[in-house]
């Protein structure tokens, strides 16, 4: 794709395509390259709202090395506009 093709019909579009990226991809990946976007099976229909539930509940209920969610904080980020849907 050229520069000028690229500016014009891609990048405006960028914060979209990584927001639906991200929603696909591992939480601690960092991939520009769009690999969710580009492998979507469209044809069979996707679930975003549902991917992303299930990713932001691992989110909140995995372990971390120094700290976890309480279940006050993940209600209050679950019931806040921070998460669309219920995740826990």
């Amino acid at each position: 794709m050229t520069n000028r093709a690229y500016f014009k019909y891609s990048f405006p579009y960028s914060d979209y395509w990584k927001l639906i990226n991200e929603n696909y991809i591992a939480h601690c990946a960092n991939d520009s390259s769009f690999p969710a976007v580009v492998n979507m099976d469209l044809e069979n229909g996707i679930d975003f709202y549902s991917a992303r539930n299930e990713k932001n509940g691992t989110l909140l209920n995995q372990a971390y090395v120094d700290w976890n969610f309480s279940d006050s904080e993940k209600a209050f980020l679950v019931g806040s506009d921070f998460f669309c849907h219920d995740t826990v």
